[in-house]
């Protein structure tokens, strides 16, 4: 849970500021602000009459854009860190690749090719160094 907000909802709470939320935000703050978006581009399909009167903030796509970019980041660098915890704990290519919907060969060039360059990421609450296995 961030310590931003309490998120009583999967919005964002109205009088939020959400370029803070995204500089500041863990990943369910970063959820939220996609979800917040998505909300309001399906209401403004409604007829006026028929929106819910919801609170929450106004979200722009660049706002949103931004969100989505700083999720994938993330997926992708905890890929690397994953497919290199499954080496260690003795799974073939071809079980990581199939588990990644790769090839063997696959899954193996795309671990050499995304070597993380920018330091350690935490996964589960742990940074994750070390000599590959």
């Amino acid at each position: 849970m961030s310590d931003l907000f309490s998120l009583d909802s999967r919005w964002l709470p109205l009088g939020l500021d959400v370029d803070f939320a995204l500089s500041r935000g863990d990943d369910e703050v970063l959820q939220a602000v996609l979800r917040t978006y998505q909300l309001q581009q399906a209401e403004s399909l409604l007829n006026p009459e028929e929106r819910p009167v919801v609170d929450y903030a106004e979200v722009t796509a660049a706002q949103a854009l931004a969100a989505n970019h700083k999720l994938a980041e993330r997926l992708h660098r905890q890929r690397w860190y994953l497919i290199r915890a499954a080496r260690a704990a003795g799974d073939s290519w071809s079980t990581i690749g199939a588990a990644l919907g790769l090839t063997k060969q696959g899954a193996a060039d795309w671990f050499r090719r995304n070597v993380p360059t920018d330091g350690p990421v935490s996964v589960d609450g742990a940074d994750h160094v070390g000599p590959l296995p």
